[in-house]
């Protein structure tokens, strides 16, 4: 998540009990991964790069696509995690739904036990979906 309060939710992560996995402060970017077994079974990442349309991690071809995409995540009790993220993101969720920056979104749908998928668009992203564990990459 690419957030502009991003010492907001590094505290309300902590005061949570929301352990972080690992943490990086430099000129261009600050990022935090957050415990998957604290929030529902997946890492997320909350970061604040400097300018907010780049990204690092992406290299300079991502530039200027920095939010793009709407994740979704399928998850055991839908209600309960998309509360638990929004308390770490400072949100309030619309139902199983938290409502991001730039008309973004995540929605938990329910599913399985355990991880069930986690799926993202990227616009100019792979011409065949791509999979990995229970994550899969696609075109929007």
């Amino acid at each position: 998540f690419q957030l502009d309060d991003l010492a907001g939710a590094r505290e309300r992560a902590q005061a949570l009990g929301v352990r972080t996995v690992w943490s990086i402060d430099i000129d261009d970017i600050s990022a935090s991964h957050l415990h998957p077994a604290d929030l529902g079974g997946t890492i997320v990442s909350i970061d604040r790069p400097l300018p907010p349309e780049s990204w690092r991690w992406g290299g300079p071809d991502w530039i200027g696509h920095a939010g793009e995409g709407a994740p979704g995540r399928r998850v055991p009790d839908p209600n309960s995690i998309a509360a638990r993220w929004a308390e770490v993101l400072g949100l309030e969720p619309d139902g199983t739904t938290l409502r991001l920056d730039r008309d973004q979104h995540v929605a938990f749908e329910q599913g399985d036990e355990g991880l069930a998928e986690i799926a993202v668009e990227l616009p100019g992203g792979p011409a065949e979906p791509l999979a990995f564990g229970a994550a899969r990459v696609v075109r929007a």
